[in-house]
Order: C-alpha cells, then sequence, then structure tokens
C-alpha cells in the first residue's frame, strides 16, 4: 500500500513536470494585459480600484473597478507581493495549468481509470483544449479562466472521491470566485453529494 501510494505520487509529479516543461516552452511574452495583477496591487495597498488604465472596467467615484471577479487577483497575492507590478501573470498562468495538469491526472484516478488512459486523456486537458492557447497567453481574460479550472479540479476530486461536502464547498466558492457562471454548478455538487 505505501508503495503504491508512493508510485501514484511520482506520476502525478511526473505529469506536472511533463506539463511544467511543455508550457514553459510554449509560452508567449509577458501579457501587457495584466489586470489580475493590478487588481491584487490594489489589494495589497488597501483598496479595491486599480490605478493603471484597464481595458474592462467602470468608473465610480473617479476610480477604475475591474469587471472581472476577484478570485484570480486574489491567487496572486503573494506573487505580487514579492515582485510586485513586475509579477509575470504569464508565468504564473504556466504554472497553474502545470498543476491542474497534474490534478487532472488525479482526478482520473479517483475515476479508476488505467494509466494508459489517464496518460491520453491528461493530455488531450493539458494540450488539446483551449487550457493551452490560454495557459501559455496569460492576458486577462485566460488568466481568470485558468484560474478557475484549480479550484475546479479540486471540487470534482473530491466530489468523486472521498466527498466531503465541507471541501466541496471551499473549492466551488473559490471557483466560483474566479469565474462568476461556476456558482450554476454548485447545485449539481449538492445533488451528487445527496444522491450518490
Amino acid at each position: 500500500m505505501g508503495q503504491e501510494i508512493l508510485t501514484e505520487r511520482n506520476k502525478t509529479v511526473a505529469a506536472f513536470l511533463l506539463a511544467f516543461a511543455a508550457y514553459r516552452l510554449t509560452r508567449c511574452p509577458p501579457s501587457p494585459h495584466n489586470e489580475a495583477v493590478l487588481q491584487a496591487w490594489a489589494f495589497l495597498h488597501g483598496h479595491a480600484w486599480v490605478e493603471q488604465p484597464v481595458w474592462e472596467h467602470v468608473q465610480f467615484g473617479g476610480h477604475n473597478y475591474l469587471l472581472h471577479p476577484p478570485g484570480a487577483a486574489i491567487l496572486l497575492l503573494p506573487f505580487v507581493a514579492i515582485w510586485g507590478l513586475g509579477t509575470n501573470q504569464t508565468a504564473v498562468s504556466v504554472l497553474l495549468c502545470a498543476i491542474e495538469a497534474a490534478l487532472a491526472w488525479r482526478l482520473l484516478g479517483v475515476f479508476g481509470l488505467k494509466d494508459s488512459a489517464r496518460l491520453w486523456l491528461t493530455a488531450f486537458f493539458s494540450f488539446g483544449t483551449v487550457l493551452f492557447y490560454e495557459g501559455t497567453l496569460g492576458y486577462s481574460w485566460g488568466f481568470v479562466s485558468i484560474s478557475s479550472v484549480l479550484p475546479t479540479l479540486l471540487a470534482l476530486s473530491e466530489v468523486f472521491g472521498k466527498r466531503r461536502p465541507l471541501l466541496v464547498g471551499l473549492w466551488a466558492g473559490l471557483a466560483a470566485l474566479c469565474r462568476y457562471d461556476l456558482v450554476l454548478v454548485w447545485p449539481i455538487y449538492a445533488t451528487i453529494l445527496l444522491c450518490a
């Protein structure tokens, strides 16, 4: 049993490293559309409005407020605390996508799939979907979506794994903080937890 857990952990780490290498080699230069970085900077300075001009915003009281939900900016807080406005949102996007590849591998294991199927499905998820394109760009719009995938994968792993409602709620809530429309998934999670 201990050797089996160690082997599974090694495979998950391998999925992360392979995805990270592929994303790192194909990523674009740092994105000029880094609204999540600007929002995180504003949060660290005690306000919700951003000082810099941005594409999608609403003006109120002479300040610019971003339209995107705050989840992606919250995720960037530690990076922006270290590197400030120089934080490379594209590099963080690459890191997130690699973590999400590992989480996809893990979720497919929860479903009981064999390693060969897990390998192909993880590769498709990581490189055959819009995740690959958006992950290598790191633009504001894609970064918001990429940020929502991580807690969504954790929620799904919990729903189909140990089924702890508190953790499902936590991950589902964090996903909705990244993309508002993910609130619509909450009743589905609840139904699966109650009926299965």
